[in-house]
């Protein structure tokens, strides 16, 4: 089952008597998919990771997709990892993990929701999709992002592609439908750098580095020496208070005049104002937590008063 990633009208699909699927050609698909570059980088330390731990064999990885959509509009911007266990030679993964997980980025990135999951492979197995029905429970309509560790030389595309779910009703039977959808790159500031930075520490430490790796090295080198200039100040201050050395009035001076321009961070001043800010951060905070336990409160007694009230309208409607 060969897969396009720059293809948008070619459907993939497995047809048989345990996976109910449909082989079809033809169907376009109106989705718009962008990817972020962070993705594929997890994806792509997913499976190298597991196969350096598996002694060099290539594994089989899975995980989840998160993202944002906006009509026939999806972003996938993050993704994470997922817990699964071979049964009858077909992955079954761990929805409670799944669920967790999910909920765990939810409160980090309150605007990503799971938009699919992603694996490895060259084509769509039956493995695939029946992990892709597990997925539907949580998704009804899930993406699914395949990719090729094992590309053709000669190939200049990246080794993605990227699948749409489809329900259709044949024969009145439900058949599902994975219709290969193209997809584009969408990158932010802080990806670029760190992309930069990747491509450049890869392509070879000894001919050249990033613009992050130089900017930490310059302010390493910076640090680095100005705890040496201080280390020369202490002995010195050390030495002339115990008479080793004759004492240079100019020279302490200068040095009284630096110490004399460090913040007191010891003045008493300064440990109550970071105690008010500190109880200020705190109140905050518990205000917060106070309001979302009344939000809390308040829905559940709506919805008890809704659950309550329905058998009492039917007893007066009877009337």
């Amino acid at each position: 089952f060969p897969c396009s990633p720059s293809s948008g009208t070619t459907v993939v699909s497995v047809s048989n008597m345990e996976v109910d699927a449909i082989v079809a050609q033809g169907i376009p698909s109106s989705l718009s998919v962008k990817l972020h570059p962070l993705v594929i980088i997890n994806v792509s330390e997913h499976f190298i990771r597991m196969k350096a731990q598996g002694g060099g064999q290539p594994q089989q990885v899975i995980g989840a997709l998160l993202g944002k959509q906006d009509g026939r509009e999806i972003e996938v911007s993050n993704s994470f990892e997922l817990l699964f266990a071979m049964q009858d030679q077909q992955p079954v993964i761990d929805p409670a993990y799944l669920t967790e997980k999910s909920e765990q980025f939810k409160q980090v990135f309150p605007k990503l929701d799971l938009m699919g999951w992603y694996c490895t492979g060259s084509a769509v197995t039956l493995q695939h999709l029946h992990v892709h029905r597990q997925i539907a429970q949580h998704n009804e309509t899930p993406l699914l992002m395949l990719l090729n560790p094992a590309p053709a030389a000669a190939s200049t595309e990246l080794p993605i592609s990227i699948f749409e779910s489809y329900n259709e009703i044949v024969n009145d039977e439900q058949k599902l439908l994975l219709i290969s959808t193209g997809y584009s790159i969408a990158t932010e500031e802080a990806e670029r750098v760190g992309i930069n930075h990747i491509a450049n520490i890869s392509a070879g430490a000894a001919t050249g580095s990033s613009e992050v790796s130089a900017h930490l090295r310059g302010q390493y080198n910076a640090i680095a020496m100005l705890q040496s200039r201080i280390k020369i100040l202490v002995r010195y201050v050390e030495q002339v208070k115990a008479g080793n050395i004759t004492a240079n009035r100019q020279i302490l001076r200068a040095i009284s005049t630096l110490c004399s321009r460090l913040p007191a961070v010891h003045h008493g001043e300064f440990d109550l104002g970071l105690a008010k800010d500190a109880n200020d951060v705190l109140l905050v905070s518990c205000l917060a937590a106070a309001t979302k336990g009344c939000g809390a409160i308040a829905e559940l007694t709506e919805k008890f008063a809704l659950v309550h009230d329905q058998p009492r309208t039917s007893r007066r409607g009877r009337f």
